[in-house]
């Protein structure tokens, strides 16, 4: 690797975590056990009073699967219990790292650039910028 960090924009279901995980962990390798599945859906988005019973199962799942995710990418140290819904949840250094940057919203607007400061939408944000700002200057100076 050089010594260069690496930067990962990750998808929104697991930044949403892994930034929670971070808030709720005092350091890293610290455990946090999560009883609740409630809790960890609505870090994703889900509201009690707008949605209905069947709606849960899609919740649950998004939470599983980004867990299992963030668990696969070497972020965080996951174990579900079997007996039950309980989450045991660690997260590693570079974990802990990440979750910090997605915790702040300037550190996470800065990943979201080094991850896409050569994508092709930046052509397209630039032009429609330049006509804005071409039609407010013209507004301006009549």
């Amino acid at each position: 690797m050089n010594g260069r960090q690496v930067t990962r924009w990750l998808p929104r279901d697991e930044r949403r975590l892994l930034a929670y995980y971070f808030t709720k962990l005092k350091r890293p390798k610290d455990f946090e056990i999560f009883r609740d599945p409630m809790e960890l859906m609505k870090v994703l988005g889900y509201h009690l009073k707008r949605t209905t019973e069947a709606q849960n199962s899609p919740f649950l799942l998004r939470v599983i699967d980004a867990n299992d995710n963030l668990k696969d990418r070497g972020l965080a140290k996951i174990q579900q219990e079997p007996t039950g819904m309980d989450v045991t949840v660690s997260l590693t250094l570079e974990g802990w790292d990440l979750g910090r940057k997605y915790n702040h919203w300037f550190t996470m607007t800065g990943l979201w650039w080094a991850e896409y400061k050569s994508h092709w939408i930046w052509s397209i944000v630039t032009a429609i910028l330049t006509f804005f700002i071409g039609w407010l200057v013209g507004m301006l100076t009549k």
